[in-house]
C-alpha cells in the first residue's frame, strides 16, 4: 500500500496536466484546409450536345480550393490539345474560337480540368460532339464560260453546288446586285436546307419582276431546320429573272461561307 499511493498521485497529476493541455487546444482550434475537389458541369451536361469549331463554349466546374488549373480537350482517351494552361481556378472559362486541334469530327470529345498543385484533383466532362468546319468550302459549278440562261417564274431550275466540312445545313438566297450600287436581298429561296448538293428551285422573283442583275447566294447555317418555305411564285404573265454566272467563294465571319457573283454581262432577255 505504501508504494501504490505515490503512483496513484503521479497518475492524478499527469491526468490534470493532460486536461489542461486539451482545454488550451479547444480554446484555439486549428481548422484543416478543405480537400481539393473539382466537379465538371458544362459542356456535356446535356446528352447529345453538338458544337461547331469556332463556337464560344462555356466551360464550368465547381471547386473547393483556389490556385490554378489546366484545361485540356480529349478525344476518346487521347489528348487532343491544351485549351488553357495555367488558368485561374474560379470555376469558369469561356473557350472562344474552339477547335478540335486537328482531330476532326467526333462524338467522343470531353474536357479535363486538373489542379496544377494536385494532379489527382481533377474531373472530366461527359462526352459531346464537335463538328470541324475550319476547312469548310462551298461553290457553284457555273463559270463565265457556262452562263445560266434566262429563267421564267414558275419554271423548275436545278441548283447544284459542291461543299465540304459544312455544318450540314445551307441557306439559298436570291439577291439583286446591279453593276452600279450595293446589292440587296430579294428573297429567301430555302432556309436550313440539308446540304445535299442539289435543290430544284421553282423560279420566283418574289414580286420584284423582270430585271437583269439577279444573283444566287448560298451560305452554311448552324441553326436547326425550321421548315420555312418561300413565297408563292408569280402568276399571270411569265416573269423572267436573269442570273449572271461567274461565282467565287470567300470565307466570312462566324464560319459563314458565301458564294457570290462578280459583275458579269447577263444574257439578253428573250
Amino acid at each position: 500500500m505504501r508504494k501504490t499511493i505515490p503512483i496513484l498521485g503521479l497518475l492524478l497529476i499527469l491526468g490534470l496536466i493532460l486536461v489542461q493541455l486539451g482545454c488550451s487546444k479547444d480554446e484555439d482550434p486549428v481548422t484543416p484546409p478543405p480537400a481539393c475537389s473539382i466537379a465538371m458541369g458544362t459542356p456535356g451536361e446535356i446528352e447529345g450536345q453538338r458544337w461547331f469549331t469556332g463556337d464560344l463554349i462555356n466551360i464550368r466546374w465547381t471547386k473547393t480550393t483556389g490556385g490554378n488549373v489546366k484545361i485540356e480537350l480529349f478525344k476518346g482517351v487521347d489528348l487532343a490539345g491544351t485549351i488553357s494552361d495555367p488558368e485561374t481556378n474560379d470555376g469558369f472559362f469561356p473557350w472562344s474560337n474552339s477547335n478540335t486541334f486537328g482531330e476532326g469530327h467526333g462524338e467522343d470529345y470531353s474536357i479535363l480540368v486538373t489542379h496544377l498543385d494536385e494532379s489527382v484533383c481533377n474531373d472530366r466532362t461527359n462526352t459531346f460532339e464537335m463538328v470541324d468546319i475550319s476547312n469548310c468550302f462551298i461553290s457553284f459549278p457555273w463559270t463565265d464560260k457556262d452562263t445560266i440562261p434566262d429563267q421564267t417564274a414558275g419554271n423548275d431550275f436545278p441548283i447544284t453546288w459542291e461543299s465540304g466540312n459544312t455544318t450540314g445545313l445551307v441557306n439559298l438566297e436570291l439577291w439583286y446586285e446591279p453593276f452600279a450600287g450595293a446589292g440587296e436581298p430579294v428573297g429567301l429561296i430555302e432556309e436550313n436546307l440539308v446540304d445535299s448538293g442539289s435543290y430544284t428551285w421553282v423560279v420566283d422573283t418574289f414580286h420584284r419582276g423582270t430585271d437583269e442583275g439577279y444573283r444566287l447566294k448560298i451560305r452554311t447555317r448552324k441553326s436547326a431546320p425550321t421548315g420555312v418555305s418561300t413565297d408563292p411564285f408569280l402568276s399571270g404573265s411569265p416573269t423572267r429573272t436573269t442570273v449572271p454566272s461567274l461565282f467565287w467563294a470567300s470565307t466570312m465571319e462566324e464560319s459563314i461561307l458565301w458564294v457570290r457573283s462578280f459583275p458579269f454581262p447577263s444574257p439578253s432577255r428573250i
